[in-house]
């Protein structure tokens, strides 16, 4: 675990363990090893930005949003970070 902004960040390397919230679904036929880490590292990138957004008291309507159009999406929370940031006098 290592701590970046206050938040606890587990890296997920290949070999190491992960909680179960983090292991992909059964599916016929099984995955491949690269289908299981895309998967895993869209977990954990969900769970952080979640993280983040409670931190920040942002939305998380925003996070569905994200997945309906990343790159509108993306600039609408950079441009309210950025603000928050401003805001409490961190940037």
């Amino acid at each position: 675990m290592q701590n970046f902004a206050n938040i606890e960040i587990a890296f997920i390397h290949r070999k190491a363990p992960l909680p179960s919230d983090f292991s992909y679904p059964e599916m016929p036929g099984g995955l491949t090893e690269k289908q299981v880490q895309k998967w895993q590292s869209r977990r954990v990138a969900f769970f952080l930005l979640t993280e983040l957004f409670k931190k920040h008291h942002l939305d998380l309507d925003l996070l569905a949003d994200m997945q309906r159009s990343q790159a509108v999406a993306l600039l609408s929370i950079l441009s309210k970070l950025t603000l928050t940031s401003a805001i409490q006098g961190n940037g």
